[in-house]
């Protein structure tokens, strides 16, 4: 054992000697600015590696030696990295002096990746789509499709958004959250719910989309019929303190409640959502009919004064509530007037015929 032991530390030693000798070699040869310039970059000292490039371009002037070749890219990925404006010409140029460089590949992403930086997404997927993508590591993969598909999601181009997307929702990458985001936000937009919510569930834990995926959750549960999960889901989202997203929760929830006839539970919602915002007439009606269904006869003839001023089918309906709301208060000659004005108009036959009724009742 003692043996093997010594054996083995010799072959250390003898290994770290041989090391050693061709990093010394390395660094003593012709070609030692040019590791050093590498070392550099790999450091991410970028404009010393930068300097050191462009020194060993201007002494080799083999324009078709691989290490010049080589130089020449880096330098330009220097460029790229400090955010020097000439960093794009340089990338460019370098495609067009060397069409079948073996780095040809990378230059298309790296392009890619600073248009997408500069938020020019066109030319982001020009460059992109030049790429083959089998040499690529996970991660990279991961970057290139989230970017190829939110790109295509700028320009608006769906399909081609949510193909790219895919392809990234099920890599354990830091794409993956965003790629999933914008892939249920696209099916939700298509009206594909049930891909959105099984979506947006998965991120409804993630710290970077809490302020976004609830309300997205409460929304398509709304849209499935689901009203009584939007009831179990959506009041304490309503109660936060989101503007953005609070005022739309209330009346989402207000009509939720009032779709399976919980008018009580329906009129505060309904009320802050009406009393914060410039509703529809279908709104004002909506809450008229909710206070007329719980007993707030006041409040109801005043939202249905409201939508009555137009003569159409609504504000004939709206009339007869009217009518109906005095008839509660025993108030028989503005029941009767309201009755008249609904038997006058036509745009439902039955609220004419039955309101005409009743106003030839309290008539007599």
């Amino acid at each position: 054992m003692g043996k093997l032991k010594t054996i083995l530390f010799l072959l250390f030693i003898v290994q770290s000697i041989f090391v050693s000798a061709q990093v010394s070699d390395k660094h003593n040869s012709e070609y030692a600015r040019f590791y050093r310039a590498e070392d550099l970059f790999e450091k991410q000292k970028y404009s010393a590696s930068q300097k050191e490039f462009g020194t060993f371009i201007l002494e080799l002037k083999d324009v078709n030696h691989p290490y010049y070749v080589k130089a020449k890219y880096y330098y330009a990925l220097n460029a790229l990295f400090l955010y020097h404006p000439d960093a794009e010409i340089l990338l460019l140029d370098f495609l067009k002096e060397y069409p079948e460089t073996v780095y040809r590949q990378s230059t298309y992403f790296e392009l890619g990746k600073h248009y997408y930086r500069k938020r020019r997404f066109e030319e982001t997927i020009v460059w992109l789509n030049k790429m083959e993508t089998y040499d690529l590591s996970e991660e990279e993969k991961a970057e290139y499709y989230f970017k190829l598909g939110y790109s295509y999601f700028r320009e608006e181009n769906l399909k081609k958004a949510r193909n790219a997307l895919y392809e990234v929702i099920n890599l354990d990458s830091k794409y993956q959250g965003p790629a999933l985001y914008y892939y249920s936000h696209i099916a939700y937009t298509e009206k594909n719910y049930q891909v959105a919510l099984e979506g947006f569930i998965k991120l409804n834990d993630n710290p970077a989309f809490q302020e976004t995926v609830p309300y997205y959750i409460a929304q398509i549960y709304y849209l499935q019929g689901k009203y009584d999960k939007v009831i179990e889901y959506a009041p304490e989202l309503a109660a936060k303190d989101n503007a953005k997203y609070s005022l739309g929760m209330s009346h989402l929830i207000g009509d939720a409640f009032y779709k399976i006839g919980k008018y009580d539970e329906a009129v505060p919602f309904l009320e802050d959502y009406n009393r914060k915002s410039a509703t529809t007439r279908d709104e004002d009606y909506q809450l008229g009919y909710a206070y007329f269904k719980t007993g707030d006869y006041n409040n109801s003839i005043r939202m249905f004064d409201k939508v009555s001023s137009v003569k159409d089918e609504l504000g004939q309906v709206s009339l007869y509530h009217i009518g109906e709301a005095y008839l509660k208060q025993d108030n028989y000659l503005y029941a009767r007037n309201a009755f008249e004005l609904a038997s006058n108009m036509s745009f439902d036959a039955g609220i004419e015929e039955d309101a005409l009724y009743n106003y030839a009742v309290l008539s007599y």
